[in-house]
């Protein structure tokens, strides 16, 4: 008799994954269109493709863990609503794990960022606002020092000692440092990770 709460709980989980995997079927389009746009509003600029990469990643670890934990499911709630909170949980955790994860200094490439910079100036006008205004809103959200570190490098084109007096720096390796950080604060502003591109 003692097993029989443990089959009962496992019969029910069963059913409960069962339950999810139709669903899924069902629901499959919905689903990546919905889970698509919380890529969108969590990751920002991102291509198409790799928008539609990136869905199938979080969709796919949504189920998995939905089917990992199916008997704690309600049946009587929204399974399409369940992994959608499931996706949005997934979304945050990658995000928060790329803004931790150190970008190496020749990912953070000063030319490509200079280039980036410089096409503000290279795009229809309507998109050229668009593009300021988001940089600036990005800037705005980032930190006096970095905002500082970022001024100083690619808009007064300052390197080496000159930018370590204007940053206040001991040295130019250390105004390197303050530049990497700012950098890696601003990719994050624009959900920007390893392999992506830049905003």
């Amino acid at each position: 008799m003692a097993g029989a709460p443990c089959n009962l709980e496992t019969d029910r989980a069963a059913r409960l994954a069962d339950h999810l995997r139709a669903a899924v079927e069902r629901d499959y389009d919905a689903l990546c269109r919905r889970v698509g746009v919380l890529v969108y509003k969590s990751c920002g600029a991102l291509r198409r493709d790799e928008v539609a990469e990136r869905v199938q990643e979080v969709l796919d670890e949504a189920v998995r863990r939905a089917l990992a934990a199916a008997g704690r499911f309600d049946a009587g709630r929204s399974a399409a609503a369940w992994l959608l909170g499931i996706a949005a949980r997934v979304l945050h955790e990658q995000r928060r794990e790329r803004a931790a994860r150190p970008v190496p200094a020749s990912d953070l490439g000063g030319d490509a960022w200079r280039e980036v910079l410089d096409s503000l100036y290279a795009v229809p006008d309507g998109e050229a606002a668009v593009i300021r205004l988001d940089v600036r809103q990005a800037l705005a959200r980032l930190g006096e020092a970095e905002r500082a570190a970022l001024e100083r490098r690619y808009f007064d084109g300052l390197d080496g000692d000159e930018l370590a007096r204007a940053l206040g720096a001991p040295s130019p390796g250390a105004a390197r440092v303050r530049v990497c950080r700012a950098l890696q604060a601003l990719r994050a502003q624009f959900g920007v990770g390893r392999g992506e591109g830049v905003p």
